[in-house]
């Protein structure tokens, strides 16, 4: 029971710790002008009635409830942190699926080009790119078909999710602690930098599952079956010519 609540845990955690930072932000910001019960006016004093009458098991609960909503919006799924990614590797290069994957790509694609020809490396890894935009679609086929599997790369995946948008979120939090409090809150983007690497290294390593899933044969690249397929077509039109 406890390994089928767990896949359920991994993505209740990740928006409500984002809630949770983004309710601690703005509480730095604005936490001085929120004013104390006994101080409170309007609806802001219902709020406050409806609390104590509640009591602070139920309070506790809508507070996480409504965190976990915020966080919700605000979470960055991991296919958007792999556009993150590409879109800081310029300043911070930090590839998302290994070179032994790729390489391991390259290997499967070349015999997709057996009749026509390995030489024009630059189409093979063209192909290669295509079929690693195909990822999130081999997950799903993980998702139907092997579900051992995929529960390794969702736990992968899922880690990496956190770790990125923990950084993400800490990087205004920061911000807004050196404004309001001491400059000295700038050192914690070494720790949004150390989470920022963790987090590549869990989706580099979820996606070498997906892309294992592929090279063994558990799963079918629509992108390499349509490759073999030209490549069975020109072998028979020069076959008849």
């Amino acid at each position: 029971m406890f390994a089928n609540l767990l896949p359920g845990f991994r993505h209740f955690r990740t928006p409500f710790a984002v809630g949770t930072i983004v309710a601690f932000e703005w509480w730095v910001i604005v936490g001085d002008l929120i004013p104390k019960p006994s101080q409170a006016h309007g609806f802001l004093q219902r709020l406050y009635s409806l609390a104590e009458f509640a009591g602070r098991p139920l309070v506790t609960a809508a507070i996480g409830f409504t965190l976990y909503l915020v966080g919700n919006a605000m979470t960055l799924k991991s296919w958007q942190a792999m556009r993150l990614v590409h879109a800081l590797s310029r300043v911070l290069p930090a590839p998302t699926i290994s070179a032994e994957s790729t390489g391991q790509l390259l290997q499967i694609v070349r015999k997709a080009f057996e009749k026509r020809g390995a030489s024009d490396i630059a189409q093979i890894r063209q192909v290669v790119r295509e079929m690693q935009a195909e990822l999130i679609d081999i997950r799903m086929h993980l998702t139907a078909n092997h579900v051992e599997v995929y529960l390794e790369h969702d736990r992968l995946d899922s880690e990496a999710e956190f770790r990125f948008n923990i950084a993400v979120h800490l990087v205004n939090v920061w911000c807004v602690l050196a404004v309001v409090w001491s400059p000295w809150f700038i050192a914690g983007f070494v720790l949004t930098a150390i989470l920022y690497h963790d987090a590549v290294i869990a989706l580099r390593e979820a996606n070498a599952i997906l892309v294992q899933s592929v090279v063994s044969g558990i799963v079918t690249s629509r992108v390499y079956e349509r490759e073999i397929q030209r490549d069975r077509e020109y072998d028979a039109s020069a076959d008849a010519a």
